[in-house]
This record gives structure tokens, C-alpha cells and sequence, in this order.
């Protein structure tokens, strides 16, 4: 059976040599351009998210809802990569990925997955006593700021709640697969892994605000 490296909700950082899968409606609006024309016309796209379509006319990125459905083969996966995906998943999204991503790796398959490390934040603001800036970063309200207009509430009906569901840092990352079945459960510093063939990841992405866990199911 063929053998897949893949980069789940990669935006527009899609990883050469994966196959890139991202839940954003922008991907489908790439492959929709009279509906998106329509909506840029009545205003509901910001500039960001029609260059955003636009990019991704050219950029093989696929769709994918993964908390619902990774559409590949049983077994299939032997690297299955997400940065800064996982804390815009609810809590029982979350798991629902975590049972889809069993489905797909192989036996000897890696799950890696970057994510905001909620203890950095924490530091800063123990450090600089920002609250304003402890909450903004935190983006856990993001959708308050859609629901002030009424454009911003058709947004939201349109393309969801852009922020962050939760947070973690790596231990309780980490706590949470080992709730759910993973193993070899290994909490990685920038550049580190145990996934012997790497290709062309990048093992550093967003250093300076991330914490890296590695999983096998």
C-alpha cells in the first residue's frame, strides 16, 4: 500500500513533498470563483482572504474537515504533521481528530503537532504584567470582535469562529494522548524529532511561541 507524508491545516505554509490539507472555506471558495466573486462583491471577503483564494488556486492544498474525516486510506500516514491547528479544534473535535489520525497512521507512523505554548504566555505576562496583551494573545475572543457588526455576524455564519478553542502547554499535550490511546508520547524542543524521515518539514515553525509533542498510536 502507497505511503503518505501529510501536513494537516498547513494555511499557506503547505509542506513540499506532503500532501497539504487545510479546513479553511477558503479552499473550497478557490474552486468556487463565481461565489467567491459574489461574495467579495457584497463585501463578506477582507482583502487577506482573497489574496488567500487566490494563492490557493495554484497551490494543490485540499480540503479537509479532520476532525471529521482525514480522506485518506486505514494505515496509509507515516508522518502526519499540524502546526498551530489544534487549538482552533473544540475539545471534542479535538478528540475526533485524534481518533481519525489512529485511523490513518501506519504502525510505525509519527503524529507531530505544534501548537501556542500557553506556558510562554504565561511567563511574559508574569514578567511585563500585560493583561491586555495576555488576552489578545491568547485569541480566545476573537469571534467578540465579529459579533459588534452585523457583517461580522454573516462572516462568522459564512467561515466560523476564527480564534482559539483552547490551550495547552506541552504537558498537558501530552496528557491528553496519553488519555486517548498514543504512545511513545515524546515533548520535542525546536528542531528535535524521532520521525526518521523528515523530507522537507520544517522542525522549527513558529519557535519563538511553540511547543512540539511527537505521538505514535
Amino acid at each position: 500500500m502507497e505511503t503518505f507524508f501529510v501536513n494537516v491545516g498547513c494555511g499557506n505554509h503547505p509542506t513540499d513533498g506532503y500532501l497539504n490539507f487545510d479546513g479553511s472555506p477558503s479552499v473550497r471558495l478557490a474552486n468556487w470563483p463565481l461565489l467567491a466573486r459574489a461574495l467579495k462583491t457584497i463585501g463578506l471577503l477582507d482583502h487577506n482572504q482573497i489574496e488567500f483564494i487566490r494563492w490557493l488556486r495554484g497551490s494543490g492544498v485540499r480540503f479537509a474537515n479532520v476532525s471529521k474525516c482525514i480522506p485518506l486510506p486505514d494505515e496509509s500516514v507515516k508522518v502526519l504533521y499540524s502546526s498551530h491547528m489544534v487549538e482552533h479544534l473544540t475539545k471534542p473535535a479535538l478528540i475526533r481528530y485524534f481518533a481519525e489520525a489512529k485511523r490513518v497512521l501506519t504502525k510505525d507512523g509519527v503524529m507531530r503537532t505544534v501548537f501556542p505554548d500557553i506556558s510562554r504566555q504565561v511567563q511574559h505576562y508574569s514578567q511585563h504584567r500585560d493583561c491586555d496583551r495576555f488576552i489578545e494573545n491568547l485569541k480566545l475572543a476573537e469571534i467578540h470582535k465579529r459579533l459588534d457588526s452585523f457583517r461580522g455576524i454573516i462572516q462568522v455564519l459564512v467561515f466560523g469562529d476564527p480564534g482559539h478553542k483552547w490551550m495547552y502547554d506541552a504537558e498537558s499535550f501530552a496528557r491528553l494522548l496519553a488519555i486517548h490511546g498514543y504512545r511513545d508520547i515524546k515533548i520535542c524542543k525546536s528542531g528535535e524529532t524521532h520521525i526518521e524521515e523528515v523530507g522537507a518539514l520544517n522542525l522549527c515553525e513558529r519557535d519563538e511561541e511553540s511547543a512540539y509533542v511527537e505521538a505514535c498510536k
